[in-house]
């Protein structure tokens, strides 16, 4: 669309300056198109027209080529000299939207199942690009790494629970080449595991809702999530 507009308006200007350099001297067009062009090629011209009304006229053009011709070269220095980093994601929506996909351990979740048939647009665009890796219990974190590489060679987005992910990013060194959306998918429980019709399962109910409403659990999470990382802090972006 620029060049366009630009070859559009060299021609536009070609005509123009021949018209009217017609009333007042004859010359073959080719000659007003070099004059012309030459200020776009930063190049002088070695006379000018004796009549005021052209020079007013290759003046304004000068000025006007003097801008695009500046322009371009600030944006080529620009292109070729400012690396260009990859757009950082901040939301669910633009993970959808990008060309990266999703991958997970395959060991049961729920979670690709609820994305795939999920009414929420972006959600339903998660679940049909999720790639499971297979899970091998012989493995590290029973083969999670696997998926952890796809992430940190740009072409996946790691689905898991986030003191899971953060453990297994941390625990491996590579908190400072990663990043986690601030945006949740799901949300983790806070919960004890008991018996069938154990009789004071009520008194834990009321306790752990106590200590998550108080603000104790979150407070817990952030230091033990600090000590796992320990001296160095990755980068959450």
């Amino acid at each position: 669309m620029v060049w366009a507009v630009v070859g559009g308006a060299v021609v536009v200007v070609c005509l123009t300056y021949w018209f009217l350099a017609s009333f007042k001297e004859k010359a073959s067009p080719s000659t007003y198109l070099l004059t012309i062009a030459q200020a776009l090629l930063n190049q002088s011209n070695s006379s000018v027209p004796a009549s005021w009304t052209l020079r007013l006229f290759l003046a304004s053009w000068w000025v006007t080529a003097c801008v695009i011709v500046t322009s371009y070269t600030c944006n080529l220095i620009a292109f070729l000299t400012i690396p260009a980093y990859p757009i950082k994601l901040g939301s669910v929506q633009q993970l959808a939207n990008s060309h990266q996909r999703v991958c997970m351990l395959d060991y049961g979740s729920y979670l690709p199942d609820a994305l795939a048939t999920s009414t929420h647009q972006a959600l339903s665009a998660l679940g049909k690009k999720m790639d499971l890796v297979p899970q091998n219990r012989t493995m590290p974190y029973h083969n999670a790494l696997e998926c952890l590489d796809l992430a940190l060679a740009g072409t996946h987005a790691m689905v898991e629970a986030e003191s899971y992910l953060r453990n297994i990013v941390e625990s491996e060194g590579r908190g400072d080449k990663m990043y986690f959306l601030e945006e949740r998918i799901f949300e983790g429980a806070v919960s004890f595991f008991f018996g069938k019709s154990t009789p004071w399962k009520y008194k834990f109910d009321e306790g752990i809702y106590s200590l998550l409403e108080s603000g104790f659990i979150g407070k817990w999470y952030r230091d033990i999530t600090m000590e796992l990382r320990g001296p160095r802090r990755p980068k959450v972006i």
